[in-house]
């Protein structure tokens, strides 16, 4: 297992980068978690590696239908690159994400606008719980500035009835890179 590690690692945090591997340095877009649609920063740290932060401070319902839910966090990625003379590129990747997952209680107004008899009534205090997850997935590079991923992820990230619970997440995002 260490010696997996070590590969990793050394794979992903070489420093040896040619200067047109890494023309696409800043990307922003939208990335979506189990529901949870947000803004998103990536970073390219070296040809195989970057960073990511994410925040999506719009209310998204739990799945119990009991609260509202935000989300801030940070992703690390780690891929194998395909060759820049592709039109249309696959990368695979690794991922690791860190976060905060604000939630919000439903209130009694809100059950009594919706009239649902299915909303879940049973009440707690709203907070906000560490998260993360890790996961794998593909990258596809449409042109050379557009990438959309698609990734299955496992970890501690749904909430039920106040408290965050660990789940297998579907996950997917659309990024812009500058130029």
């Amino acid at each position: 297992m260490k010696q997996l590690l070590v590969f990793i690692s050394m794979f992903c945090f070489s420093p040896a980068a040619d200067a047109q591997e890494l023309k696409k340095k800043w990307g922003f877009g939208a990335q979506l978690s189990d529901r949870i649609l947000g803004l998103s920063f990536r970073y390219t740290l070296s040809p195989a590696s970057a960073v990511q932060a994410v925040a999506a401070p719009f209310k998204t319902k739990s799945m119990d239908g009991a609260g509202s839910l935000r989300y801030y966090g940070l992703r690390y990625t780690c891929r194998i690159p395909a060759d820049e003379d592709y039109a249309l590129r696959i990368e695979p990747f690794i991922m690791a994400s860190a976060g905060l997952l604000n939630i919000e209680p439903v209130t009694a107004e809100d059950i009594l606008l919706q009239m649902n008899s299915r909303v879940n009534t049973t009440t707690f205090s709203a907070g906000t719980l560490p998260v993360f997850c890790t996961g794998a997935g593909l990258e596809w590079w449409l042109g050379g500035q557009v990438s959309f991923s698609a990734e299955l992820d496992y970890g501690r990230m749904r909430v039920n009835k106040g408290e965050a619970e660990y789940a297998f997440l579907g996950a997917a995002g659309l990024h812009v890179f500058l130029k």
